[in-house]
């Protein structure tokens, strides 16, 4: 049996939607949060917004996703790498393929 995948931006969306949180900054005020991590925490772990994510839905987090936790429904810690994946960006002064941005000069090595 495949391992569950972790719902889709599209899926967990659709899913607050319909319980009223047309929009993320409806949760976030009534969360508590700032906008930007339930934002974050639909694309990289963050403990706290899946907590409310997940509440507003009236699901367990680990059912979200499974990605992130353990069988028994316990949070990963460490989260795996590959929980990062996707939604990192590039380091500061590099593009996103690794290279040397254009508007940074190259450090030199003493």
């Amino acid at each position: 049996m495949a391992a569950p995948q972790d719902w889709s931006v599209f899926r967990i969306r659709e899913h607050l939607a319909r319980k009223g949180y047309r929009f993320l900054p409806q949760l976030a005020e009534q969360a508590g949060l700032d906008q930007r991590a339930l934002a974050d925490a639909l694309r990289r772990p963050h403990e706290r917004a899946e907590r409310e994510i997940a509440r507003a839905i009236g699901v367990a987090p680990s059912q979200i996703w499974p990605s992130r936790y353990s069988d028994d429904g316990q949070r990963l810690k460490p989260q795996p790498p590959a929980n990062y994946g996707r939604a990192q960006t590039a380091g500061h002064g590099q593009s996103r393929t690794g290279k040397q941005a254009h508007n940074r000069k190259p450090e030199i090595a003493a």
